[in-house]
Parts: C-alpha cells; sequence; structure tokens
C-alpha cells in the first residue's frame, strides 16, 4: 500500500457518503483513478453502504432509552454539586486562558525585542600604556603673552657680564 493510499482509504466512506468538501472529494476521486487498489476497496465499501441502506430501522428497546435518560441526569447532578472553585473556572476560563495567551505573547515580544537589540559596547578597564593621551594644552593669550615675554628675557640672560 502507497503512503497516498493511507491518506486516502479513511476518506472513501465520507466520500461515498457525501461528507467531504469539494477539494478533498476532487483529489480522493483523482487518486481512485490512478489507484486499482483503492477503487477496488471503494466498491466493496459502496456494495456495503447499499446493503446497509435496504436494511429497516431498528428502534432500540425502550428501557434503553430509560437507561440512557437516568445516566444524564446522574451526571447532571454531579455538576450540580460541584465546588465553587469548578463553577468559578468554567466561567471565567476563556477570559483567563485569553490574558494569559496575551501576556504570554507579549513577554516572547518583549524577549525578540531585546535579544534583536544591539549589545552597548564593552568596556574594559585600559593598562596605562593603553590609556589615551591627554589633549594638549590650549593655549590663551596670556600664555602667549607670557612666553613671548619669556623668549625675549632668555637672550640678555644668555649674555655673561
Amino acid at each position: 500500500m502507497r503512503r497516498r493510499c493511507k491518506n486516502v482509504e479513511p476518506l472513501l466512506g465520507a466520500l461515498l457518503d457525501g461528507e467531504l468538501d469539494e477539494r478533498r472529494a476532487v483529489a480522493v476521486r483523482g487518486h481512485l483513478r490512478t489507484c486499482a487498489s483503492c477503487e477496488r476497496r471503494r466498491e466493496e465499501l459502496s456494495r456495503i453502504v447499499e446493503a446497509a441502506r435496504g436494511l429497516e430501522p431498528l428502534d432500540p428497546p425502550d428501557r434503553l432509552w430509560a437507561a440512557i435518560d437516568a445516566r444524564l441526569a446522574d451526571e447532571e447532578a454531579r455538576d450540580a454539586d460541584r465546588p465553587t472553585w469548578w463553577w468559578w473556572w468554567q466561567a471565567s476560563r476563556r477570559p483567563v486562558l485569553a490574558g494569559g495567551a496575551v501576556l504570554g505573547v507579549a513577554a516572547l515580544a518583549l524577549v525578540f525585542h531585546f535579544l534583536r537589540a544591539p549589545a552597548p559596547p564593552a568596556t574594559r578597564a585600559a593598562s596605562p600604556a593603553e590609556a589615551p593621551a591627554a589633549p594638549p594644552a590650549r593655549t590663551t593669550t596670556a600664555t602667549a603673552a607670557a612666553s613671548a615675554r619669556d623668549r625675549k628675557l632668555m637672550p640678555t640672560m644668555a649674555r655673561p657680564p
């Protein structure tokens, strides 16, 4: 049996009963045109369905319906005796689950946002050799004037008496 046959075989009954949507029905009929074993299986099922349609309907005995009704009543009585938290959960589970889903999505969005954000540059302590040199001192007009005066005085100081 081919892999596609495994997908088609469970759908043969639904095809015969007219329960398949049009798209799947077309696909199953197309497979049946190319696969002789699935077509034989469909013919067998078709004969069984036709034979079953010829049978008269069976009405179950009245005591069966009474037993089913009693069992349903017992289940309803058990549901009525549930604890308070069960009643609260039945009334609020959809909003609680929806809120939890929203929080979960928001948490995932934050995680992905921070995972995708660029990391700040790493800072490490620099050794004195790697330390950047101090910028040159800016000269002011007073400093420039004092240095010019000192240059004028130097030649006079360098002369012997």
